[in-house]
């Protein structure tokens, strides 16, 4: 009798779980795919599972649901499509410089056969809703967001947010650049000095702002990185409440 292969499904979900460290029971709250169903795929029992699911946990593990459902040589020949490529991995440093380009999907394909860093997950959340910072301690908030995934450990809430307009849109051939759909992974608790990338609220009703933040003859400023745009001083009612870890553009 031959033996039944194992699904690929099976393979990517226990190997993501293990870098992501997190159990059958928290992905069922993060993607909304019941527990059981999620220990049957992990333990090969269901073959051809519904496409929803696979979708809804790709969208919580932060992979594309052809990743789930293909075998690693099939996703080593294909890192590219609807994944996300990394352009600014460290924009914590005091010079914002992007300095390398990365294909997360071929990193998880990598991962099947290696060990891999801690890779952590974070909401997304909106322009709106990250005024209320609350929420994001807020297990059930948190739970139906969409989440992404990074190799950056936040010190405080880490969140993502999708860049929207074009302030943060560099000059052709500048960096760094944060063109609008460029989703961005801030901290709470990362230290904010000038030559970051912030997320700040010029005041208790304002909507937030993302800048960098420099010093210039001793003053501080919030400068969009489109020069169109006019820098903003800070006054006392200005409140910087997070800073950029880093940047991906959606493919």
């Amino acid at each position: 009798m031959l033996d039944t292969p194992t699904p690929p499904i099976s393979t990517a979900l226990q190997t993501l779980m293990k870098q992501h460290g997190i159990s059958e029971n928290e992905l069922s709250k993060r993607s909304g795919v019941p527990q059981a169903s999620i220990h049957r795929m992990v333990n090969g029992k269901i073959k051809s599972p519904k496409y929803a699911n696979v979708e809804k946990i790709a969208r919580a593990l932060g992979v594309t649901p052809d990743f789930l459902m293909k075998s690693p040589h099939e996703n080593s020949r294909s890192t590219h499509g609807a994944g996300y490529l990394t352009i600014g991995p460290q924009m914590a440093g005091a010079s914002c410089t992007f300095t390398s380009v990365m294909t997360p999907i071929a990193q998880l394909t990598t991962a099947l056969f290696q060990k891999k860093p801690p890779v952590y997950l974070y909401p997304e959340v909106s322009w709106r809703e990250v005024r209320h910072q609350e929420k994001l301690q807020d297990a059930g908030f948190v739970s139906k967001k969409s989440h992404y995934y990074s190799e950056h450990q936040a010190i405080g809430q880490g969140f993502w947010m999708t860049m929207q307009g074009d302030s943060m849109s560099a000059p052709v051939g500048l960096t760094p650049t944060l063109p609008e759909g460029t989703k961005i992974l801030f901290d709470t608790g990362q230290r904010t000095r000038p030559g970051r990338i912030v997320l700040a609220l010029l005041s208790e009703h304002s909507s937030p702002t993302c800048r960098l933040l420099v010093d210039e003859g001793g003053q501080l400023l919030l400068k969009p990185l489109n020069p169109v745009y006019p820098l903003t001083s800070l006054s006392d009612a200005t409140a910087i409440i997070a800073t950029a870890l880093e940047a991906k553009y959606q493919l």
